[in-house]
């Protein structure tokens, strides 16, 4: 154990060292080289496994990493070349040499995208240890074209790159909220440009080699504080050299779990953080199709789940000032009280179950349900519609039945409700759907059947539309698309024919990060943050882990105050917080008598 402890602080002081040293894809080194090794590569087109050479292109021998390709799955012989050399579509990771692999921590890069003879080429995304990342276009081994880049201070360029180096028109928005729109050149701002400072100020710029030239840049000091400007020389005081930025802490960020990572977008108004993954972000605003329900939210541990942000304090000019206290001061938590709705298909218990959930994620109740659709088929045959009105109001889950609509549809439900269908095998399932079909009045809902295994079912294509009340108690309209299958039937036959899944990680922890625990419903209040040490600064970070009970919006600023009663405010903040609401029921009820024979998995 003594041994080990020793090899693992060894790997951290030699992690630290490769953090220094600099070099990778972004910031190669003036030697890169090729490098080669050994690895087990699945062939999707033999499937087979078989060890090869793989070779590929190292823009910082020196620092000695070990890499790891992992091809597509579809990639034949995992996508190389005779002479190891990978093309197509995986993930490229490199690791502090001698590491062990299930270690996140020895992570030094990660490349997902394309690649050719070795090298990135096509669309990717790199992801650095530091919390840096490019996603992007990509040419012989460099960013090459469109790009988003995001530096390690969480300042974004958003814009053209030639050879690696920004080169071209782009936008540029740094931490503390100054935005830049204008030309770059050999990686610094060069040309004619528009740059807006914190307080909203605009104005024309005009710059050479990274230097501004021309403009008429006020000599007045952008405050976010006053939404106007201070005099930056009387009476502004110490707190007129200092700036303050805030942004997702990117390095810690990029070892969540990809579904729980956040984003900062700097606007001309405010900076908001929100969770990254787009589904997600459909989920919350509900602009979206109602998606059957995939269990990813039910396995999270979400009290180990944070929005992780730093926050720098620093001088303009490196002239030091004297800092008294520091807070975060919100203005407004409120609930998100709009339901975010999923689906649940109620198939693989019982042969004939006409019946799907609707559940609610969400926070605020979901009032004067009612549905609008038709029965399909994967093909695009529709019924004539039907309607569900009459609904009762629910918070968190509700059955909706959809009998009477089969029945007036003209099928034999009687029939369905009683009546077993059997098959002698798995490999007879398709002539055994045919004799179903032809053996039961199904009315008009009989071209819209179709075999998924050993169910027969149909779809129910339409729209739902409900209403919510939000925090000011204001009603809101809604009407979502949806599709939902719904079993008809259950051919019973001897063997499975499906297999389950597993579940998904939380995020890191951070034990130097204050926690925050945020209320949910409550204005105009502060939370400390600690000034330790010498409290005469010229630079200061402090970071922070949000959370919240339940999904809500949070709106504040971070002050610092100095010691000559001066004080200087970040531009507004924002803060999605999205935590949702626990399942009130059980997917599947101990209790409920399945219909002996059906072997569709439902993983119980």
């Amino acid at each position: 154990m003594i041994a080990r402890r020793a090899s693992l602080a060894a790997l951290a002081v030699l992690a630290a060292t490769i953090d220094a040293a600099g070099g990778d894809y972004l910031h190669p080194s003036p030697h890169p080289a090729w490098e080669s090794r050994v690895q087990t590569i699945y062939d999707a087109a033999t499937r087979s496994v078989s060890r090869k050479t793989v070779r590929v292109w190292d823009p910082s021998p020196e620092k000695g990493l070990d890499f790891i390709w992992e091809p597509d799955p579809l990639l034949a012989d995992g996508g190389l070349s005779p002479d190891g050399l990978p093309s197509g579509h995986g993930r490229l990771q490199w690791r502090v040499g001698g590491s062990p692999s299930y270690d996140p921590g020895t992570v030094f890069a990660t490349y997902v995208g394309s690649l050719v003879g070795g090298k990135p080429e096509g669309h990717g995304r790199l992801e650095l240890r530091t919390g840096e990342y490019l996603d992007g276009e990509w040419l012989d081994g460099a960013p090459e074209g469109s790009v988003l880049w995001v530096d390690e201070a969480g300042n974004r360029y958003q814009g053209q790159m030639r050879h690696g180096v920004a080169d071209g028109p782009a936008r540029y928005v740094s931490t503390n909220g100054e935005i830049f729109i204008g030309t770059f050149r050999d990686g610094v701002r060069d040309g004619t440009g528009t740059t807006q400072l914190p307080g909203g100020t605009t104005y024309r710029s005009v710059w050479r080699g990274g230097r501004e030239v021309e403009g008429r840049r006020p000599d007045l000091f952008a405050d976010a504080r006053v939404g106007g400007l201070l005099k930056a020389g009387t009476r502004s005081g110490q707190a007129a050299g200092f700036s303050i930025s805030a942004a997702i802490d990117e390095r810690i960020n990029l070892i969540s779990s990809p579904l729980l990572q956040y984003e900062t977008l700097n606007l001309a108004d405010n900076v908001q953080f929100y969770p990254r993954s787009s589904a997600l972000m459909n989920f919350w605003n509900g602009d979206s199709n109602i998606e059957i329900e995939d269990h990813t939210f039910g396995e999270i541990e979400w009290d180990d789940y944070y929005a992780f942000l730093k926050v720098d304090l620093a001088s303009d000019k490196g002239k030091k000032g004297r800092i008294s206290s520091m807070s975060l001061d919100f203005t407004e938590s409120e609930p998100f009280n709009k339901p975010m709705l999923s689906l649940f298909a109620d198939i693989g218990c019982e042969g004939f179950s006409p019946r799907f959930m609707i559940l609610n994620q969400g926070w605020g109740q979901v009032l004067e349900p009612e549905f609008h659709f038709a029965f399909s088929d994967e093909r695009g045959y529709s019924s004539t519609f039907f309607d569900i009105k009459g609904l009762e109001d629910f918070d968190s889950s509700e059955s909706i039945d959809v009998l009477t609509s089969i029945r007036q549809a003209g099928a034999d439900v009687g029939t369905l409700q009683t009546r077993h269908f059997k098959c002698a095998s798995i490999d007879g399932l398709e002539e055994c759907s045919r004799q179903f079909l032809a053996s039961i009045e199904l009315g008009a809902i009989a071209k819209s059947i179709y075999r998924l295994e050993g169910l027969m079912l149909t779809n129910l294509v339409g729209k739902m539309k409900y209403k919510w009340k939000d925090a000011d108690d204001k009603i809101h309209t809604e009407e979502q698309a949806f599709t939902v299958p719904v079993s008809i039937a259950a051919l019973e036959v001897p063997e499975p024919v499906a297999e389950c899944g597993s579940g998904s990680e939380g995020s890191p922890e951070a034990a130097r990060y204050q926690d925050i625990h945020l209320p949910y419903n409550r204005k105009n209040y502060s939370i400390d943050v600690p000034v330790r040490g010498n409290r005469d600064i010229a630079q200061q970070t402090s970071r922070f882990k949000f959370h919240a009970d339940r999904s809500s919006i949070h709106k504040f600023r971070v002050r610092a105050k100095f010691a000559d009663g001066s004080e200087r405010q970040s531009k507004p903040l924002e803060l999605l917080w999205f935590r949702p609401r626990p399942y009130k029921f059980d997917y599947f009820d101990l209790s409920r008598k399945c219909d002996p024979g059906i072997q569709y998995n439902i993983c119980r």
